[in-house]
């Protein structure tokens, strides 16, 4: 398993939780692509920070799931005194007196940490409250002191997160409205407790340091979270779902499949028909072009290979040719050159072109040269990613 704490004003915390429950690897992420690349089926949970989560509780008549969280929002409209429209719902468990847990946060945000996720190739399985994943007791409460910031679970479903100085403030006033718990367990990481704050409250504290198996719940972070904001169309797929999603997709493929075989020979028949009718309409058009006054196609490629040969032998010992040509054959080799314009004057062929760098053109000059040419370079303009020249090649070294 692996757990990414989001911090607000501190560099994201990273850890690696093995089967037996250890913390094998931690470590400082500053930005969300530094995270190690993990597979997207492993299991990821995300804890946001939670001072943008607000936990609070919530009656409601007997009805669907789908509608208590179309409903769960105007409910809590006065308490929360916002928009219903803009925050977003996860539901906890019920309370014994029957109300429900809720958490709720800002929908923007929420949706933004979401793409945020998304374009570092993060694909979490849960998300909820820092919080929340605090290891839990019954009647007992789990303090964490971390990066000035104190986070608290109070109950299964219900905790909040602070600034160390209102710690014991906050402490206070959740005694004074929950049932007082029997034991405070405080996680200190780089912070001196001052247990005489704690014994104002009453109640008795259990310091712990560093331990092999982290301050995480990591029983229940999986199997049972408290509060899971990622459900709906925001719940990934899981592996069953997607083996499942595959063999529908590999059974409609193989269904497509046979029907195309059994079409394709007809469809077949009817192309290749086609793509003969026109590749004899245009041989018998070059033929009739080569040979005008021809009226049948009488052996082609023997005539054709004739005529070829009698303009070899006229444009034999033609200079302008035998440059061009050397040119072109070299240049096929260098895709990176492209010719942009050709002159030929004074028995010398100028020809315009484009690289990527001067190490390209030396490379083609290089190039003629084998071939027993001389060459003259003159660079034209340069630009960060281009070379324009004027290459001028002539017949001897």
């Amino acid at each position: 398993m692996f757990i990414l704490q989001l911090s607000t004003n501190q560099p994201s915390e990273w850890f690696e939780i093995n089967e037996a429950g250890e913390m094998v690897l931690r470590r400082q992420i500053a930005e969300l692509s530094d995270c190690p690349k993990i597979n997207e089926n492993e299991n990821l949970v995300v804890l946001i920070p939670g001072e943008s989560v607000t936990m609070t509780t919530v009656k409601l008549p007997k009805m669907r799931e789908s509608e208590r969280l179309k409903a769960i929002p105007f409910a809590l409209e006065e308490q929360l005194a916002s928009d219903p429209d803009s925050v977003f719902i996860a539901m906890g468990g019920v309370q014994p007196e029957g109300a429900l847990t809720v958490a709720v946060t800002e929908k923007a945000l929420f949706e933004e940490r979401l793409n945020t996720f998304r374009a570092a190739n993060l694909y979490p399985k849960i998300l909820l409250p820092d919080f929340l994943s605090l290891a839990w007791e019954p009647e007992t409460w789990t303090v964490l002191m971390q990066n000035q910031m104190a986070i608290v679970r109070t109950d299964y479903h219900n905790g909040f997160s602070v600034d160390l100085l209102n710690l014991f403030l906050f402490l206070q006033f959740a005694i004074e409205k929950n049932k007082k718990p029997k034991k405070i367990i405080c996680w200190q990481e780089n912070h001196i407790v001052d247990v005489t704050q704690f014994e104002k409250l009453g109640v008795p504290v259990e310091l712990r340091g560093e331990s092999k198996y982290g301050y995480f719940d990591n029983q229940h972070l999986l199997s049972n979270p408290a509060i899971n904001f990622l459900y709906g169309k925001y719940k990934p797929q899981m592996q069953s779902s997607l083996l499942k999603k595959n063999w529908m997709l590999c059974g409609a493929t193989a269904a497509t499949f046979i029907v195309f075989l059994f079409l394709s020979h007809i469809g077949e028949w009817f192309y290749f028909r086609h793509q003969s009718i026109v590749l004899e309409n245009q041989v018998s058009q070059v033929y009739k072009t080569l040979f005008p006054g021809a009226q049948e196609v009488l052996e082609p490629r023997f005539r054709a290979k004739n005529i070829l040969k009698r303009f070899e032998d006229a444009s034999r010992g033609s200079a302008f040719l035998k440059l061009l040509g050397i040119a072109g054959k070299t240049v096929l080799t260098l895709p990176a050159i492209q010719m942009n314009a050709v002159d030929f004057e004074n028995q010398q062929l100028k020809i315009t072109v484009n690289a990527k760098n001067v190490a390209m053109l030396s490379q083609w000059s290089q190039a003629l040269q084998a071939q027993g040419l001389s060459v003259q370079q003159r660079v034209l303009r340069t630009t960060t990613d281009s070379v324009s020249a004027e290459m001028t090649v002539k017949e001897g070294a």
